[in-house]
């Protein structure tokens, strides 16, 4: 592995720590908070009304939200094939239980 693809991995190591960070922090402050689960279908009900004056979103469409984290929109987007993948979604799992 050349050298500038070694700082890359790095570079992506230090994000995905920092990032982790936040979301523990996150945890902490938030807990299982029905509050933040009605925001988060809130948020993502009013984008999806923005998209669909773009197009229309049918029950049947696939939509993939990637780096959703642990709160993305596809949670509340109220999609049967909506998907959201994350590189921290197994540390997600044990953050945010609910």
């Amino acid at each position: 592995m050349g050298w500038f693809r070694q700082k890359q991995k790095e570079r992506g190591h230090r994000a995905l720590a920092r990032q982790l960070a936040y979301q523990e922090q996150k945890a902490l402050q938030l807990g299982g908070s029905d509050e933040l689960r009605h925001s988060i279908f809130l948020r993502a009900q009013a984008i999806r009304q923005k998209l669909c004056l773009v197009r229309p979103i049918s029950a049947d469409d696939r939509i993939l939200e990637v780096g959703s984290g642990a709160h993305g929109l596809i949670f509340g987007f109220g999609s049967e094939k909506g998907v959201g993948i994350d590189p921290l979604a197994v540390e997600y799992k044990s953050l945010f239980p609910g």
